[in-house]
């Protein structure tokens, strides 16, 4: 019985353990310590049944008691050492990156963890170690791109962008790009069009990227939005169009995605299809800011007597979401409806 129990505690310490010990074949992954739940069943197991046999000995009894409490106390300072750890993320990825500093991904967790808590220059120089530890991590030198980005430091990140673009794998005529790639590394050409359109000479040069990814990923949606809004600052509204109907047909859900057509219809002088465009993005976002004030507008533009108390109703509904906002209370009084708030709040917000 005794010799069971043994062998069962040690099963259950070093099986469960083997997949995931990066002994017998790489896991490619941190170990973490959820994989230590089962065996450290089998340790307490082992422990009780050592206890047990020794203090089934007079001549023992003593010692096992003292042998089991140093356990106990030492594990439970153990414990309570690591629960400081797990106060934060950003404690907790450093207290990993304490025992293993040649992981990449350690050192960008540490660096994501600083990023939330805008502590961009800190951040950076976590992302910097990221890239020197795995030159060719793609997502460290992306990291490192963004937060120069947020950092308005927009050279830098142009060049950490453009070195992660150069470590994409390169087309294989004849196999499908997107099974060799990470979705999420495709976004290294989202993020440098977006970078580079800011300079008005570079808006060719973006729309190559944006089409770049596409061409890699027909299915990725966010490269036809940014493409969409890069078309319409190019003044070319039917191509947008095309862009956003594109995404459309990958996600209909996307209260965004038909406010930003409904922009193209208004380039486009076409205000009933416009409007039936905010319609749509209300339908999925009662709330959506952009949609009830534009739409109202369009209400008003339109001259129609049926549509203005729904117009009026939107812009009530807009101020109720933006009180900040002079162009809702200008608006309202073109209405003849601010009993919703004081005479004259439009000009009280004005600078």
């Amino acid at each position: 019985m005794c010799l069971l129990v043994r062998r069962k505690a040690l099963c259950l310490i070093v099986l469960p353990f083997i997949p995931a010990s990066n002994l017998f074949f790489p896991v490619g992954f941190v170990v973490a310590e959820r994989v230590l739940y089962v065996p450290s069943m089998g340790f307490c197991i082992l422990v009780a049944h050592g206890w047990k046999r020794l203090s089934s000995k007079n001549m023992l009894r003593k010692l096992s008691w003292i042998c089991l409490s140093v356990v106990l106390f030492t594990h439970a300072l153990k414990t309570l050492h690591r629960n400081w750890d797990w106060e934060s993320e950003y404690t907790l990825f450093m207290s990993a990156l304490k025992v293993n500093k040649n992981n990449a991904k350690l050192w960008n967790n540490v660096g994501h963890a600083l990023e939330n808590e805008k502590n961009f220059e800190r951040a950076l120089r976590f992302f910097i170690q990221a890239t020197h530890v795995q030159p060719d991590d793609i997502g460290a030198h992306m990291n490192v791109g963004r937060t120069y980005k947020n950092l308005n430091k927009t050279k830098e990140a142009e060049e950490s962008y453009m070195i992660a673009k150069s470590l994409m794998p390169q087309i294989i005529p004849g196999k499908k790009y997107a099974a060799r790639v990470a979705p999420n590394h495709l976004n290294v050409y989202i993020n440098l069009a977006n970078l580079i359109r800011t300079n008005e000479s570079r808006l060719e040069e973006a729309d190559q990227l944006y089409r770049q990814a596409i061409s890699m990923r027909p299915d990725f949606k966010q490269a036809y939005i940014s493409r969409g809004e890069l078309l319409l600052k190019m003044n070319k509204p039917l191509k947008a169009k095309e862009a956003y109907l594109r995404a459309l047909e990958l996600d209909q859900t996307n209260a965004d995605l038909w406010y930003n057509l409904a922009i193209v219809f208004i380039e486009l002088k076409d205000p009933t299809e416009a409007l039936k465009n905010f319609n749509r993005a209300l339908e999925l976002n009662p709330k959506h800011k952009l949609a009830l004030f534009n739409s109202a507008l369009l209400m008003q533009e339109s001259g129609d007597a049926r549509v203005r108390p729904e117009a009026k109703q939107r812009l009530l509904n807009y101020v109720k979401e933006e009180p900040q906002d002079a162009n809702g209370y200008f608006n309202l009084d073109f209405e003849g409806a601010n009993s919703f708030a004081s005479p004259g709040r439009a000009v009280e917000l004005l600078p």
